[in-house]
């Protein structure tokens, strides 16, 4: 009968090493796993700083087309919204009071444009429910109807502003809620 006690003992402990060790292996590729999720950057979009903004065709609340090529020009930030989007809506009263000003490198101060992820009843709803919608009134607004910006740009979040120069060279992007130029 000790004899048998003897094995089950010996055989219980090497039942606690192996279950031990693997638990260890477990752990060490959950460190290993975690340490390269850590290390990647979330890609927000298909643009980069230098490149030329690929053009794309959105409409107008009252259904005209219009071209973002008509910006070259001029300084440009386009603030891309979601009228489903909370944050937007907050983006949108810091945009009313000037809140959101970027400076670019040479110091002057883009000209804004909203572009909206959502047909036109949605966004002049999102529009309607803000407290500052008059200050809104002197920024152009455009509809992206076909989901240009999502497949061209690349464009995964929203609220984002994209920043381009007068040759619409993008120059910075700004991805989330940010107040005063900063993200």
């Amino acid at each position: 009968m000790t004899g048998l006690w003897l094995v089950s003992y010996i055989a219980l402990w090497l039942l606690f090493l192996l279950i031990a060790a693997v638990l260890l292996s477990i752990l060490r590729n959950l460190g290993v796993i975690f340490e390269q999720l850590s290390q990647l950057q979330p890609k927000h979009s298909n643009l980069e700083e230098g490149q030329a903004l690929p053009e794309v065709v959105l409409q107008t609340p009252e259904g005209r087309t219009v071209s973002t090529a008509e910006w070259r020009g001029a300084a440009t930030a386009f603030a891309i919204i979601s009228p489903g989007c909370g944050p937007c809506h907050d983006y949108l009263e810091q945009l009313a009071t000037g809140d959101t000003a970027l400076h670019l490198s040479d110091a002057t101060m883009p000209e804004y444009a909203i572009l909206s992820l959502g047909d036109a009843p949605q966004t002049q709803e999102l529009l309607q429910s803000l407290d500052r919608r008059a200050e809104l009134e002197r920024f152009p607004l455009l509809l992206d109807t076909n989901n240009q910006i999502m497949e061209v740009w690349g464009i995964a979040a929203t609220p984002t502003t994209v920043v381009v120069d007068d040759q619409m060279t993008v120059t910075d992007q700004r991805f989330g809620l940010h107040k005063n130029g900063r993200a």
